[in-house]
């Protein structure tokens, strides 16, 4: 099993699409007008009547806060999240998880599903990971 680390790759590349419902619900999370949203954090570009897709901006979702090259990124609107984002479950089967692991971490998935690379690096991504954790409980 390979917990989420924040590495914000599955947040790139793809466009989060919601229900229009779903749209007005997180515009109202986020304490925006309806328009404000649809101007600022919608892309004009789809042509869906029931559904909207999220902006993108530097490449990746428009929630996501990540610095260049940071190991972590922080999703601004993770507690309210669109249901396609809550759907999405990391694991090392996951192309985006493997990548983030070796851009970031310059780690990769063994052949036996375990994380592979240099024990410094391994102990240092792991210490990561307990610092996730400890910080959602």
């Amino acid at each position: 099993m390979l917990p989420c680390f924040r590495c914000g790759v599955c947040c790139s590349g793809y466009h989060v699409q919601m229900s229009l419902e779903e749209a007005r619900r997180l515009a109202e999370r986020l304490g925006v007008g309806w328009l404000d949203f649809m101007d600022d954090y919608l892309d004009e570009r789809w042509p869906g009547e029931d559904t909207r897709v999220l902006r993108q901006s530097a490449g990746r979702c428009i929630f996501l806060d990540q610095p260049a090259d940071s190991v972590f990124g922080l999703c601004r609107v993770h507690e309210f999240k669109p249901s396609s984002c809550r759907a999405w479950m990391s694991g090392p089967d996951r192309k985006e998880c493997r990548q983030g692991l070796n851009r970031y971490w310059n780690l990769s998935i063994g052949d036996d599903g375990r994380i592979a690379g240099l024990p410094e690096d391994i102990r240092c991504f792991n210490t990561f990971i307990d610092s996730i954790a400890r910080e959602e409980h």
